[in-house]
């Protein structure tokens, strides 16, 4: 497993070509924490124009999860015997890559090899290169505007691109909202009915990422970098991860955006998976119904519990509801309703006290406003939305002493992330805010609770639970799915291989308890 170094940053073509005339040092690389140096004077870019440099081995693992903290300070690409990771940041103001009046590129040289794939002309660092992979984050329409999600295309000599599905990369980065830092991941094993074999192969992979206006001429890029990577494994690994046992005295709350009422159409995978979760909490999105009853009785008829029945609570609130094996007092009983853009809105949260044996929970179930980008209508109502939610349930819970405190929900961070840090604000029983679980999915070094691969947009972290961190403790945060689990472990478990794909959305399961 090895890695390569390189500042890893996109940088404007103005500021380069300030820096080289001054020979001053390029962007500098980050520090282990993931910060940004500041660019230093009295050494020279010139010694990378056009070349390639390399460091040590690094023995990894990348964890995808939007944190870089892991990664060495000027390492920015690694391979092991599964996936190509990339990390890098783009200067100012930052934009999300699936939503962006910017379109990135990661063009890569998988072999190593400049006489194999394209020749790029510009920028002057990929000289040499002989680019086989390109992928376009934002990429643009025939008829020249940006389209949203992200694109790929096989690259031969004679500059051809062969357009091939996402899906067929596994290709996954982090965070999906805009960030200072982005994580990119891509398969080893690649099925595109293209010679990929170089995908497997031992040997010397390059690349350089660049950045696009929105009338497609190239603003700002990376510098090259060049690695080795490993042969790969045979075929794509499969988890023999099990789902862990609730801990003692331990809460366990699932939550899961269901698709529009698919339980109630298609009941088989969503039976399987929640009898082996066995959750106490149940916070439910896109489950539509005109009583509570509708829900509960769907779990009664299905579901053991240990009371013998279910109880639900949607409120106000269409698409949003919490089920438990106990009656469910309501915290906000006329709803969430806040004025924006001159009248009055309704956001999709409902909330309430659930009784259970080793104490009681607060738990709330939302779904924030879909779609948009940073800055965009649909993300100034998502920030809305969140602080009416933080504001209502607050002043619902003034008086309140139960210590276990907890959010779930579709929050839809396509834009910013500031939705998220606004609805768990002042939540928690310190006056402080609520903190996000630390969801991996079950299996695997990642974070993600979304997948279509239909759409244009790579899987994400759509959906998150929040938790009041000064009353209570995390003992398990994981997301399930199915497709990535061997099947002994699925067989253990007692599930199937497409469980998961019930929706678009996974199940995801916190343990908490009571801090002590």
């Amino acid at each position: 497993m090895t890695s390569c170094t390189t500042r890893p940053f996109l940088r404007s073509r103005a500021a380069l070509i300030v820096l080289v005339a001054g020979s001053l040092a390029s962007l500098a690389g980050c520090d282990s924490a993931g910060s940004s140096a500041e660019p230093r004077a009295g050494s020279s870019v010139l010694g990378l124009m056009g070349g390639r440099t390399s460091n040590q081995p690094w023995s990894g693992p990348v964890v995808m999860d939007g944190d870089i903290s892991e990664w060495p300070r000027e390492t920015v690409a690694f391979a092991d015997d599964q996936f190509f990771y990339l990390r890098f940041s783009v200067e100012g103001e930052p934009r999300a890559l699936q939503a962006s009046d910017q379109t990135v590129t990661i063009h890569l040289d998988i072999d190593g090899n400049g006489g194999t794939g394209a020749t790029l002309l510009d920028p002057i660092d990929a000289a040499g290169m002989g680019v086989d992979l390109e992928i376009v984050f934002s990429p643009r329409k025939p008829d020249g505007t940006l389209a949203s999600g992200a694109a790929a295309a096989i690259v031969d000599a004679s500059g051809t691109r062969t357009r091939i599905p996402t899906a067929a990369l596994d290709l996954l980065f982090t965070p999906t909202y805009a960030s200072g830092w982005y994580e990119v991941r891509i398969s080893r094993h690649v099925a595109t009915g293209t010679d990929t074999s170089a995908f497997e192969e031992a040997g010397p992979w390059e690349g350089v990422i660049t950045l696009a206006d929105n009338g497609g001429q190239i603003r700002g890029w990376s510098d090259a970098f060049l690695a080795t990577k490993p042969a790969a494994a045979d075929q794509p690994v499969l988890s023999d991860a099990l789902m862990p046992g609730k801990p003692e005295g331990a809460i366990r709350v699932l939550n899961w955006n269901v698709l529009w009422n698919s339980p109630e159409k298609n009941p088989a995978s969503f039976v399987r998976v929640i009898e082996s979760v066995r959750p106490d909490v149940v916070l439910l999105q896109e489950w539509v119904a005109d009583e509570p009853a509708q829900i509960a009785r769907w779990f009664t008829e299905r579901i053991d519990s240990p009371t013998g029945s279910w109880h639900a609570l949607h409120g106000k609130s269409r698409g949003v509801a919490i089920v438990a094996p106990h009656p469910i007092t309501p915290l906000i009983k006329d709803g969430v309703e806040f004025p924006h853009n001159g009248r009055d809105h309704g956001a999709r949260f409902v909330a309430g006290v659930v009784p259970l044996p080793v104490g009681d929970i607060v738990v709330g179930s939302t779904h924030l406003k879909c779609c948009g980008s940073a800055g965009s209508p649909e993300d100034v109502t998502r920030i809305a939305e969140a602080r009416a939610i933080a504001t209502t349930l607050g002043a619902a819970m003034v008086s309140d002493p139960t210590w276990v405190r907890v959010i779930g929900g579709d929050m839809n961070l396509v834009g910013t992330r500031t939705p998220l840090d606004e609805i768990g604000r002042g939540l928690d029983v310190d006056g402080s805010g609520l903190a996000a679980a630390p969801v991996r999915v079950l299996g695997e070094r990642a974070t993600y609770t979304w997948v279509d691969w239909n759409t244009p947009f790579t899987p994400g972290r759509l959906d998150w639970v929040l938790y009041s961190d000064a009353g209570s403790e995390v003992l398990n945060a994981f997301a399930i799915d199915t497709r990535r689990l061997s099947d002994a472990a699925l067989a253990r478990m007692g599930l199937d291989r497409m469980d998961s794909a019930g929706s678009d959305h996974l199940p995801i399961v916190v343990d908490v308890r009571i801090r002590k």
